[in-house]
């Protein structure tokens, strides 16, 4: 399992980070496992919350 977790947009502020929507978020790990796994089929759930 791997897990992507939100950060919140005022700790984001406070490290001078860019704050990412979740779906920018969720990318990175999706891009990482296909990356790792090359020609594997994959299911992936979000949650909206």
């Amino acid at each position: 399992m791997l897990v992507a977790l939100y950060r919140d947009p005022a700790d984001d502020r406070s490290e001078r980070r860019r704050q990412r929507p979740p779906a920018q978020q969720a990318i990175r790990p999706l891009r990482l496992m296909l990356r790792w796994f090359p020609g594997r089929w994959f299911v992936f759930a979000g949650d909206s919350a």
